[in-house]
């Protein structure tokens, strides 16, 4: 989904080895001080809360997704749905069509 947005604009997974990727958090590259728009735009207009980007200088530039512990497909749909609507709410330039590709993905693990 993260590399779907990434497509056109800024959005690029921390990690592009999916071998190497973390089962509990996804780090994104957002870029300039995207990550902290959209981590304050979600918190706000939402209540959904992102994490904010450790390790990465300026801060702003970076937001992680937690998914450890119970998560199923409607909770992971709902907070890419979510990030999609503050992609948009923002102006953060990203390709379309990340929550088509989670929905993919999803029905062929079902």
């Amino acid at each position: 989904v993260i590399a779907r947005w990434g497509e056109k604009g800024p959005l690029r997974l921390n990690i592009a080895d999916a071998d190497h990727r973390s089962h509990a958090v996804t780090t994104v590259i957002a870029g300039d001080d995207y990550g902290e728009t959209l981590i304050q735009w979600c918190e706000e207009k939402t209540g959904l809360t992102l994490g904010i980007g450790l390790g990465f200088e300026p801060m702003g530039q970076a937001f992680r997704i937690g998914h450890m512990g119970y998560v199923n497909a409607h909770m992971i749909l709902g907070l890419l749905a979510t990030i999609e609507a503050g992609l948009l709410a923002t102006g953060i330039d990203h390709a379309p069509g990340g929550i088509d590709a989670a929905i993919q993905l999803i029905a062929a693990e079902a």
